[in-house]
């Protein structure tokens, strides 16, 4: 599933941007909050720096992706 589709007109040509996935938007945002959330981003990095960062993110983001296949 995508993120923010569009279709623009540029020079009298139509074009679509399927833009981004959903899944990919929503560790974004996780990440964010993340980072919001703790501060101090040296807590939540372990020795390989980042690398814990954007994992627990994509979990997040995981999670976020699952719900929505959940019926309401």
């Amino acid at each position: 599933m995508k993120a923010f589709p569009n279709t623009y007109t540029f020079d009298g040509r139509e074009f679509f941007n399927e833009g981004m996935d959903l899944r990919d938007y929503f560790a974004a945002e996780a990440m964010k909050a993340l980072i919001n959330v703790h501060g101090d981003t040296n807590r939540i990095v372990d020795a390989d720096g980042w690398v814990s960062l954007h994992l627990r993110a994509y979990e997040h983001a995981d999670m976020m992706m699952n719900i929505r296949k959940e019926p309401q």
